[in-house]
């Protein structure tokens, strides 16, 4: 919502306007600007490209300040061990976890509220001593989710799990993954709400500010001509 307002200058009465954004809540998919966690291990089940501090190539090394398999926007539709899904050099879809739970804390470019979290796993029937999650712990600016027993799907396929109406605020959110089984398998994690907090206040010299003053001091101009070529009135004196 834009509000005008105008301010009229001790000089010469010209007007200035003043232009004054107020933040607005925008509903959309929120991108974190960088995740920190352990890396993957195993078999070579790393995170390689993640792009930030941290050895990708070493088993449950810390990572920090960085973004990668997580947040690329891929989800494979096929289970881990499907020939060409993972490979050796480890650069496959999947982050993997043998036995860790492990906690993985998503930064974001200032203030947001998140409203839904949508977690995507793989679930290979325990195949691998690959299965969902146990459960699955949100926390973030002091409030805190905890989903409780996950239910396993009945199929040995990829899946997801989204937890809505959190209404959690704050610049980071933390995520836990407590393991079923041995390994505990993700692709990615997205994030839905609102970005919050009030936008910069444009200076009266921008160009919207020009254009409101230039249609202004248009109408100035024109209402001095009209009055000016308008005849005058002479008081009529009567003699004698």
């Amino acid at each position: 919502m834009v509000f005008i307002k105008l301010v009229k200058n001790s000089i010469g009465g010209a007007v200035l306007i003043s232009l004054a954004t107020i933040g607005t809540a925008n509903a959309l998919q929120i991108t974190p600007i960088s995740y920190d966690m352990e890396n993957g291990g195993g078999s070579k089940y790393w995170d390689k490209k993640y792009n930030g501090t941290g050895n990708t190539s070493v088993d449950y090394a810390p990572l920090s300040g960085g973004v990668g398999d997580l947040t690329d926007g891929i989800i494979p539709t096929q289970n881990w061990n499907t020939p060409g899904v993972e490979n050796a050099d480890g650069t496959g879809p999947y982050v993997g976890w043998e036995n860790r739970n492990p906690v993985i804390t998503f930064n974001f470019a200032g203030t947001v509220r998140i409203n839904s979290v949508t977690v995507h796993v793989d679930d290979s029937n325990g195949a691998g001593g690959v299965l969902v999650p146990q459960s699955i712990l949100l926390s973030m600016g002091g409030s805190n989710y905890n989903s409780g027993s996950l239910t396993d799907p009945p199929s040995a396929a990829p899946t997801s799990y989204t937890f809505s109406g959190l209404n959690f605020s704050g610049s980071s959110l933390q995520l836990t993954l407590n393991r079923r089984t041995a390994w505990v398998f993700a692709s990615e994690v997205t994030f839905d709400g609102e970005l919050l907090g009030v936008q910069p206040v444009p200076e009266p010299t921008s160009t919207l500010g020009f254009l409101a003053l230039g249609t202004i001091g248009a109408g100035a101009t024109l209402k001095r001509k009209l009055k000016s070529s308008k005849p005058s009135e002479k008081e009529t004196t009567k003699v004698g």
